[in-house]
């Protein structure tokens, strides 16, 4: 992950493994003494495989994500915006580069994203709250749109996302704006969103979910998700049937050998019964 510093307090740092503090310190990674903040004000460490920040402030620290007060700990997405007393940090994640539809076909492929598919409110009117592709979701101002904002500047439609089998597809409804939304922290017309990616319109974000599913790297072309056909269905099952037959077979034998333990416990319970009763006392 980047963080910037847009009112230019310190320079661009890029985090890819460990962490990084911000205060007032001389030992402190990112040090600001006269921008009011704390020693070792806020601690960042990087969680690779979750794809998050870990924050955690000192005592007594102020801190705003994405506007909401910050008591001790947090964790930070690309996308979001850390307020550390008066220094604005900004967070920027990758973004897809692989090619997109063309314009005229940018919702062509989309199909229904299933249950496991959400879009997630993490800030703004619709925090907490998910929404499932079907195949597309439109975000605007107007009543018409899946996801209503109350934002005059917005347009009606400001932007539409389109599922596409294992990313989503946002594609700009608005020329209000150069870049009329943001993709993890990058200013875009257009672009691909992977599951984890941090979606901004207006002052709403949105995060994308797909539990369990595996996007392939950010430069790869899209690979479209089919359903089988029929022919791949039934050797499908052709390929299924030796397995199926030799798990029949293994469970008949062990059938058989619980059946024979049966057996060689009776013989015995009855040669010992007889042995009590007729041996000579």
């Amino acid at each position: 992950m980047r963080f910037t510093f847009p009112n230019g307090e310190h320079a661009d740092l890029e985090l890819t493994r460990g962490s990084l503090s911000i205060g007032s310190e001389a030992g402190d990674t990112v040090c600001l003494p006269s921008a009011g903040l704390l020693p070792g004000h806020a601690r960042i460490e990087l969680q690779p495989e979750r794809r998050l920040c870990a924050l955690r402030l000192a005592p007594g620290a102020l801190a705003y994500l994405n506007a909401r007060p910050v008591r001790s700990l947090a964790l930070l997405r690309a996308g979001d915006v850390l307020t550390l007393n008066r220094v604005r940090v900004q967070i920027l994640g990758s973004i897809a580069n692989a090619p997109l539809p063309p314009a005229g076909q940018m919702g062509d492929g989309a199909r229904p994203g299933g249950p496991r598919v959400v879009l997630r409110g993490v800030c703004g009117p619709y925090f907490g709250r998910s929404f499932g592709f079907a195949p597309s979701l439109s975000i605007g101002r107007s009543e018409r749109a899946d996801l209503c904002l109350d934002d005059d500047g917005l347009a009606p439609i400001q932007v539409r996302l389109h599922w596409y089998g294992d990313r989503c597809l946002v594609q700009s409804e608005s020329n209000l704006q150069p870049a009329p939304f943001e993709l993890n922290g990058h200013p875009l017309v257009a672009g691909w969103m992977l599951p984890g990616d941090q979606l901004r319109v207006g002052t709403a974000r949105f995060v994308l979910e797909a539990p369990g599913l595996r996007p392939g790297r950010r430069e790869d072309p899209h690979t479209p998700v089919r359903p089988m056909r029929s022919t791949e269905v039934a050797q499908a099952a052709v390929s299924a049937a030796p397995a199926s037959s030799a798990v029949a077979a293994r469970e008949a034998a062990r059938g058989f050998n619980f059946l024979w333990l049966i057996a060689a416990a009776a013989a015995i319970a009855g040669a010992l019964i007889a042995l009590f009763l007729y041996a000579p006392h």
